[in-house]
């Protein structure tokens, strides 16, 4: 974090000031955004019927391309284009509804690394807290960057098709060329995939099929990273944890050490002020000793 300018990382909300809990945060307000995590707000009924219709369509997505598979199976470059969309298709799902059955359970270990590591009575000291705000900031930035990289992935992807339909309309041909154009021009589609209806010859069914295709590409490419960057970051938590622990153990036996030479410092003026006490009352009973003699 250190090579980012000043500018970059308040642009970015990663400053170390935030507290690593904030920081933490980012994700979780992603996945509660999906509908996959628990949120204690009167829309998350919505969220929660979002994240349910996400993978229903992402089921039908799956099924049309392995049914797209079945037709096209001795078309070995067709069947790599749809192994990529349909495996990281499955993953979410499988993901969601996963999270969608553990979600108490996900809470609650995320709440105890949160609020049970330290407690009112246990408070992380200064620096402490400066270790895990830094891997915390680190987290977030790493979270930022992937989603970002997604976002830009899936954008490109969605709408490459129609740059290709723009460019056969825009490019110089022959009159003929230009009159039979609208035949001999098949519309493409982001994801390659089996439907039981004409997409190619129907503007209607082709338009709701690429926001069909669009609404699930976003779906995987958003979800995925948020998924992934939860658990980079519960481990990048974990380590600052560790990190935090590590700091407190090293300096343990320079406390210890200083407690040790305050004590024996301590018991060294105790051993005089003995001794010199001692010593007082060797004296005194000389002198008396001596005083009695002399009267005698």
């Amino acid at each position: 974090m250190e090579i980012l300018p000043s500018k970059m990382i308040r642009f970015l909300g990663i400053e170390e000031h935030r507290g690593a809990k904030e920081l933490f945060e980012f994700n979780l307000h992603k996945l509660r955004t999906l509908g996959v995590w628990k949120w204690d707000v009167p829309q998350w009924r919505l969220h929660r019927a979002f994240a349910l219709l996400t993978i229903i369509s992402l089921i039908i997505f799956v099924i049309s391309q392995a049914c797209d598979v079945y037709i096209h199976f001795t078309n070995l470059d067709r069947c790599t284009k749809l192994l990529i969309p349909a495996v990281f298709s499955g993953l979410l799902v499988f993901k969601n509804s996963y999270l969608l059955i553990k979600t108490d359970e996900a809470f609650e270990l995320i709440y105890q690394l949160q609020n049970n590591i330290f407690t009112k009575e246990r408070p992380p000291t200064p620096q402490q807290s400066i270790i895990l705000n830094r891997y915390a900031a680190r987290a977030k930035f790493y979270s930022i960057v992937r989603s970002n990289i997604a976002l830009a992935i899936i954008l490109f992807w969605l709408l490459y098709p129609i740059k290709d339909t723009l460019e056969e309309y825009t490019e110089d041909t022959p009159e003929y060329v230009t009159l039979n154009r609208s035949k001999s021009t098949i519309p493409q589609l982001p994801f390659i995939a089996y439907y039981p209806y004409d997409v190619e010859n129907n503007t209607v069914l082709y338009i709701l099929t690429y926001l069909y295709q669009a609404f699930c590409g976003l779906s995987v490419f958003v979800g995925m990273p948020a998924w992934d960057m939860l658990f980079v970051s519960v481990f990048i938590h974990i380590s600052g944890h560790f990190k935090a622990l590590q700091y407190v153990l090293i300096h343990l036996s320079d406390e210890a050490r200083k407690t040790l030479q305050v004590d024996k410092t301590e018991l060294q003026l105790h051993q005089k002020n003995r001794l010199s006490q001692e010593t007082d009352a060797d004296i005194k009973s000389v002198w008396r000793t001596e005083d009695t003699e002399g009267n005698v």
